[in-house]
């Protein structure tokens, strides 16, 4: 939610409408999957169904761990789809883990601190993407910069041809070849950032499933069957 629209601001340059019709292929499926996340819930071993909500949205990240800076709407609208259906089948079922057992009389306080944790979670993990995000940015400008050389005949070239094609506009030789460097260096950092994007998507999966084995230390709990609702089971 954090790194996804960053990405389609900063490379893809699109404004908020553009952002919410892309992110919208995970919202409303994914609102959908609620009420049959809720219904499976009921069923089956909720850490069987947070493990392969953590699947499916690992997935997703890792396949926009590959991604190029034509990487837009339409290429993103799978990996939006199955985080849709993954997201459900964590966010449902782990609610109910944390709280289940737990007699009425706590469930409200039991509820509010889950959900401020979350937020704290959220909080300190969107600060430490944004800053991989920036040290990751300055760490492959600098090895891309590395790799162009005014001694490289193809480098030079394509200076020579870019230059020519600013005169042909209008600019004097000067002006040109500075628009030429500044068009370069542009073109570094957004290639950098495209990496930095790839490699902080293929970070979150690896995570993801790095907790799916810690799933299955939880205890499945179960619901209190007391009359009066005020012990815990």
């Amino acid at each position: 939610m954090y790194v996804l629209p960053v990405y389609l601001a900063q490379i893809q340059g699109y404004h908020a409408g553009q952002i919410g019709r892309t992110i919208m292929w995970s919202g409303v499926p994914q609102l959908l999957m609620m009420p049959v996340a809720a219904l499976l819930a009921k069923r089956g071993d909720l850490r069987l169904l947070i493990s392969v909500g953590l699947v499916l949205f690992a997935t997703s990240c890792l396949m926009n761990g590959s991604m190029t800076h034509w990487t837009a709407h339409e290429q993103l609208r799978a990996t939006q789809l199955i985080r849709a259906l993954g997201m459900p089948l964590v966010i449902v079922p782990l609610t109910t883990l944390a709280t289940r057992g737990l007699p009425a009389i706590r469930a409200g306080s039991a509820s509010a601190l889950f959900n401020m944790l979350r937020n704290l979670g959220g909080s300190i993990g969107i600060a430490l993407l944004a800053t991989c995000l920036d040290v990751s940015e300055k760490i492959h400008s600098v090895r891309l910069g590395e790799s162009i050389s005014l001694f490289d005949p193809a480098t030079t070239e394509r200076l020579r041809a870019a230059t020519g094609h600013f005169v042909a506009l209008g600019a004097d030789p000067v002006t040109a070849a500075n628009r030429v460097l500044e068009v370069l260096d542009l073109t570094v950092r957004r290639e950098a950032f495209v990496i930095a994007f790839g490699e902080a998507f293929t970070l979150l999966g690896v995570i993801l499933l790095a907790v799916v084995p810690l799933v299955w230390f939880v205890r499945p709990g179960r619901d209190c069957e007391h009359a009066d609702c005020s012990v815990e089971c």
